[in-house]
């Protein structure tokens, strides 16, 4: 696996993205789901809301939150990233215009970052093979004890003609 494969340059690109819309001046007013100003036609912020948040705390605790889902479940979701984080926009959108019309705006990753984790987990759950391994992520643990397809942990008996020998904590009868 080449290391273009591992690195979840995807997550990357939009957690660089959101930094770069911080640096500016005036972003979140510009770019931030307004649900008045999206109703005037200004609809790019059904997909910049996403992307601006309302302090750098809020900026830091999602960004956090991104790469580490990212490292987690883009490997896993593949070519299909982009379709779940449109499809995921496209629902907190949505939720946002439709069933909260008491919210004025909406901002930050936490919605999409939402649709990743699931879509992400689910994938990983789908994907596990007969060994009991989930997924290619590195970060993902096997979901069965190291020990599992070894034996349990502690001496083992002599097998004849190993030239092992056990020890004195050995099961094999002297003692």
């Amino acid at each position: 696996m080449s290391i273009h494969n591992r690195v979840p340059w995807r997550t990357l690109i939009l957690a660089a993205v959101a930094l770069a819309a911080a640096a500016f001046p005036g972003s979140l007013e510009l770019l931030e789901l307004n649900r008045a100003a999206a109703a005037s036609g200004q609809v790019w912020r059904l997909a910049t809301g996403h992307l601006v948040h309302g302090s750098l705390y809020h900026l830091g605790l999602d960004t956090a939150a991104w790469l580490l889902a990212g490292l987690l479940f883009e490997p896993a979701l593949g070519n299909r990233y982009w379709g779940v984080l449109a499809g995921s926009a496209i629902c907190i959108d949505t939720g946002f215009l439709f069933l909260q019309p008491d919210l004025a705006a909406y901002c930050g990753l936490s919605g999409v970052l939402n649709g990743i984790m699931v879509a992400g987990s689910l994938s990983l759950w789908r994907s596990k093979d007969r060994r009991g391994r989930v997924g290619r992520s590195p970060a993902v643990q096997y979901d069965q004890p190291a020990w599992s397809h070894t034996g349990p942990p502690g001496p083992r008996p002599r097998s004849p003609g190993s030239g092992i020998d056990p020890g004195p904590d050995s099961t094999s009868g002297s003692g």
